[in-house]
C-alpha cells in the first residue's frame, strides 16, 4: 500500500512538472508571437506611409507631365 501511494505521488508530481513545463513554453511562445505581431504592425504602418508618399509623388509627377505637355502643345500650336 505504501509503495502504491508513493508511486502515485511520484506520478502526480511528474504530471504537475510536465504541465508546468508546457505552460511555461506556451507563455514564452505567446510572448514571442505578441512581440512579432507588434513588429509586423509597425513595419506595416511604415510601409503604408511610404506607399502613400510614393502615390502622392506619382500624382504630382503626372500633373507636372500633363502641364508640361499642355505647354509644349500650346507653344507648338502658336508657332504654326
Amino acid at each position: 500500500m505504501r509503495m502504491t501511494k508513493h508511486a502515485l505521488q511520484g506520478l502526480y508530481d511528474s504530471s504537475i512538472a510536465y504541465g508546468m513545463k508546457k505552460a511555461l513554453i506556451s507563455q514564452h511562445r505567446k510572448n514571442t508571437m505578441t512581440t512579432r505581431i507588434k513588429e509586423l504592425e509597425k513595419e506595416n504602418n511604415e510601409l503604408s506611409e511610404k506607399c502613400e508618399e510614393l502615390e502622392a509623388l506619382g500624382t504630382e509627377l503626372e500633373q507636372r507631365y500633363k502641364e508640361e505637355d499642355e505647354k509644349l502643345m500650346s507653344d507648338h500650336l502658336l508657332k504654326k
